[in-house]
């Protein structure tokens, strides 16, 4: 769901200098808002309530009518 460096940054579990590393690119990123920005319209896009529903409901309508 994160589109490293677009919204954010992409860690290994467990890795603490990939962690650090983040951090640091978080710290020093000159425009936070911008990634709380593409975030939020990603979300909005992909998904809100009408677009998971409707991705739902074809999937049922292929798996019945198939």
């Amino acid at each position: 769901m994160i589109d490293e460096g677009k919204g954010g940054y992409i860690c290994p579990p467990q890795n603490i200098d990939k962690i650090k590393e983040a951090i640091v690119k978080l710290r020093n990123h000159p425009n936070l808002e911008l990634l709380g920005r593409y975030n939020f319209n990603k979300a909005k896009i992909n998904y809100s309530y009408s677009v998971v529903i409707n991705k739902l409901r074809r999937i049922y309508k292929d798996i019945l009518f198939k």
